[in-house]
């Protein structure tokens, strides 16, 4: 890039199947210890972007915020994109970073979700927070679940892929996650428990999907001039990429191809890179099929071979593309902007037993709800 860009500071709110705590105390949380992690202050911050939570309400969320944290930046703004909020967020920190409007951007995405799903209905909050003024599809009744499992019976149809293959996705993130300390779920598991376990929207079962917790993430993105005072090494965004479709599944021109080919055909000729040179990637994962159209629409493994590919051990430490080394949303918490972050933990060597050794190149890609759109970043250490 011209002007240099880098995540110079990460953190995190400890990860919780329901804290019971607001989602700004979590963002909070997560703020400061990125603060602390990059040696700001917050007075040093210059931007303000987050997530909209789904568990609470404010007209002005962004605002709201700093008022929380007590700073008054030149830049505040909430941004909902589903999943790939956070990718979206760092994309356009790094707008204002290259435009000259700020110096260090601080990036939040929290939620407790699950703290607020279990004092309604479960089912009802999930309709709910997922459907919030969707007039196409969801008065014909189709759930979240039942149109990703469309998506899977689609790719199988089309490529012969298996719900074995698929399980094999599960299965290497949970061991990622036995790993990691911090994850919610760690114990290990193989692809009969994951076929074994109970079918919520054919061919999907319960060990395909993600879970539903509460969390708090946070990153900062940082010109040249800040990279270089921080107290970690930064780690240079030097490639992204964004595509975006209509949001129901209906306005798809193919089930099994999303806007994450366009997305990382992007950040690739933008970091002059191929999918070659990653050594990790760090992929949403809303559930298993997710993962295996991802890999093969950022060119990983070729169209229809993504099961194989899977299957054969290659997204698995150790293996030829190590995917979502902290477990994620599979395994290890429901947050979104854990990509980033353990893509970040990565490339600083601070993974402990689930470090990938000599990781310079890292992907962090993230898909907005029903495969509407996507966002890629290329990280460099």
């Amino acid at each position: 890039m011209e002007h240099p860009v880098a995540i110079v500071g990460v953190g995190e709110a400890p990860v919780s199947k329901v804290s019971g705590r607001p989602a700004l105390d979590l963002a909070a949380q997560a703020a400061l210890a990125a603060l602390e992690d990059a040696g700001l202050t917050l007075k040093e911050i210059d931007g303000l972007l987050l997530e909209l939570p789904l568990s609470e309400h404010h007209h002005m969320p962004a605002a709201v915020f700093l008022e929380y944290l007590g700073i008054r930046p030149k830049v505040a703004a909430a941004y909902s994109l589903g999943g790939a909020t956070p990718h979206a967020m760092a994309i356009h920190a790094a707008a204002l970073i290259r435009s000259g409007r700020c110096n260090a951007v601080l990036v939040v995405d929290a939620d407790s979700r699950s703290s607020r799903f279990r004092q309604e209905d479960p089912v009802a909050a999930m309709m709910r927070a997922a459907s919030d003024q969707e007039e196409i599809e969801v008065p014909f009744g189709p759930t979240v679940p039942g149109r990703y499992a469309l998506i899977a019976r689609r790719h199988m149809h089309c490529f012969g892929t298996t719900p074995h293959q698929l399980a094999a996705v599960a299965v290497a993130q949970r061991y990622h996650a036995s790993l990691n300390p911090d994850a919610i779920y760690r114990n290990p598991i193989d692809v009969e428990d994951v076929l074994n376990s109970p079918m919520i929207a054919d061919p999907l079962h319960l060990l395909d999907f993600c879970m539903v917790s509460d969390w708090g993430t946070a990153f900062i993105v940082g010109s040249a001039s800040v990279a270089r005072s921080t107290r970690k090494l930064p780690v240079w965004l030097i490639g992204f990429g964004e595509a975006q479709q209509g949001y129901n599944l209906a306005s798809a021109p193919d089930l099994t191809a999303w806007p994450i080919r366009q997305s990382g055909q992007e950040a690739f000729a933008m970091a002059g890179l191929r999918p070659d040179h990653i050594h990790v990637a760090e992929i949403y994962d809303s559930f298993t099929i997710t993962v295996l159209i991802a890999l093969e629409d950022l060119g990983f493994c070729p169209k229809g071979e993504g099961g194989a590919f899977v299957a054969s051990g290659a997204t698995r430490l150790g293996g030829r593309l190590p995917v979502n080394t902290h477990g994620g949303q599979l395994s290890y918490s429901a947050g979104h902007g854990q990509y980033i972050v353990e893509a970040v933990r990565q490339l600083r060597q601070e993974a402990g037993a689930r470090q990938v050794a000599g990781a310079r190149y890292a992907l962090s890609q993230g898909t907005a709800a029903l495969c509407s759109a996507s966002f890629t970043l290329i990280l460099a250490s």
